[in-house]
């Protein structure tokens, strides 16, 4: 995992450098509302939860730019009536990502304001995870029999006022949230319901702002 992370930030460093070295690169702070579900074999409610991280702006002309960074992203689900192998209970799942978006945006500068479409292909590497079923806990990946990667793609739009961006998009994750089939309550419990590529999906509202 260490040298995946490793490999992941070299990454990016790589794009940042070699993308920015001719164009006026802005650095910004950014954070908001993260409102998950997940596809699943069971009843599903939302979660409210967050995000918070930092982010680089790089201009690329003619309205396009590329907004790449590293964020702390929280994505959960609230799952009942689950099929398979296991009960009807409830059952809560929390996983906080060291997430890594790569943001394409293009918009037109109206002097005043900034209106833009973005798509945002995104990795990820899950840091903790929470699973409350009935009276157990548990905070084990490999304990839940969950997935510690994702990967995916939002889509949505935004506005910049000064150095202010307001957005908001869809995301839809496309790796499976299981990583096995794994004996006991909570492990039986993710592989009923996660089963087939089952994953987090839903909406994040962010504020950033930009140095």
């Amino acid at each position: 995992m260490k040298t995946t992370l490793k490999f992941i930030i070299a990454a990016v460093a790589a794009m940042i450098i070699g993308v920015s070295a001719s164009a006026q690169v802005h650095f910004g702070l950014v954070g908001g509302v993260t409102s998950s579900s997940a596809d699943a074999d069971a009843k599903v409610g939302n979660m409210a939860l967050y995000h918070v991280g930092f982010v680089t702006k790089i201009p690329m002309g003619l309205g396009f730019a590329f907004q790449p960074g590293i964020t702390y992203q929280m994505k959960g689900a609230s799952l009942s009536e689950i099929t398979g192998d296991v009960s009807t209970a409830h059952f809560d799942t929390k996983v906080g990502y060291l997430e890594f978006p790569f943001q394409f945006q293009w918009g037109p500068d109206l002097v005043l304001f900034r209106p833009y479409a973005l798509a945002e292909p995104f990795i990820g590497i899950g840091l903790n995870v929470q699973n409350d079923y009935e009276s157990l806990r548990s905070k084990s990946f490999d304990e839940s029999a969950m997935n510690r990667f994702e990967y995916g793609l939002g889509l949505g739009g935004g506005v910049e006022i000064w150095k202010f961006q307001l957005s908001a998009k869809y995301f839809w994750n496309f790796g499976s949230l299981r990583s096995g089939i794994k004996d006991g309550d909570i492990a039986s419990t993710v592989s009923s319901a996660f089963k087939d590529g089952k994953s987090f999906n839903g909406f994040t509202f962010s504020l950033a702002f930009l140095f």
